[in-house]
């Protein structure tokens, strides 16, 4: 196997309840394809819940919603940084034929005064997009893939030491205490801040 894993469409596997996402990038060929099998044959998750993956940041654990994901790529990134870029974006990547911006998402959800980016060059890329448009979230670690119900998820409640305002929505909700990151409002508002400092120093 090669060291990412994209996410499938409708006629692909997708990672089983509790799955480990590192295990997908581990599996050798044979592996991959049984464990392919195992889940073409699952019954498919209904309408009423939702799989998720878990991204462990440093200061707070957040979900997103599996289906907002293209691909997650294992370290080590090729990672090029533009002068006077915002400090929470890590720099671009070619991605699939496209540049991509890649932010680290802890540092721009919480802001923490004292920073170490040691961490970037072993994180894992997780790659989102919407009506064409792509962008990698640097994460510390991913964690395993919940099944949710989707009447467990709690109304969104802004975690502790939260950067930002968040009247675009960003936390759709929350479970076991954990945000749920909503990825449209996040790439909105993303694109908008990271197409404006461009103005600015352009």
């Amino acid at each position: 196997m090669s060291s990412s894993w994209e996410l499938p469409q409708a006629d692909l596997p997708i990672p089983l309840p509790g799955m480990n996402p590192l295990k997908l990038v581990q599996m050798s060929d044979k592996e991959f394809w049984d464990y392919a099998r195992q889940r073409a044959s699952a019954t498919p998750v209904s309408l009423s819940c939702a799989e998720y993956l878990e991204c462990q940041l440093q200061g707070e654990n957040c979900l997103i919603a599996l289906d907002k994901l293209a691909e997650v790529l294992s370290p080590p990134h090729r990672l090029a940084r533009l002068p006077e870029m915002p400090v929470w974006m890590a720099g671009i990547l070619s991605w699939r034929g496209e540049v991509i911006a890649v932010v680290n998402l802890e540092r721009y959800l919480f802001a923490p005064e004292v920073y170490n980016r040691a961490w970037e060059g072993n994180g894992m890329l997780v790659v989102v997009g919407k009506s064409g448009q792509s962008l990698g979230l640097l994460v510390p670690k991913l964690g395993f893939t919940p099944t949710i119900e989707l009447e467990e998820i709690q109304p969104p409640q802004i975690p502790k030491g939260f950067a930002i305002q968040d009247e675009a929505g960003i936390v759709e909700g929350c479970y076991s205490n954990q945000p749920i990151v909503n990825i449209s409002s996040l790439l909105t508002r993303l694109v908008r801040e990271i197409g404006t400092a461009a103005e600015y120093h352009g």
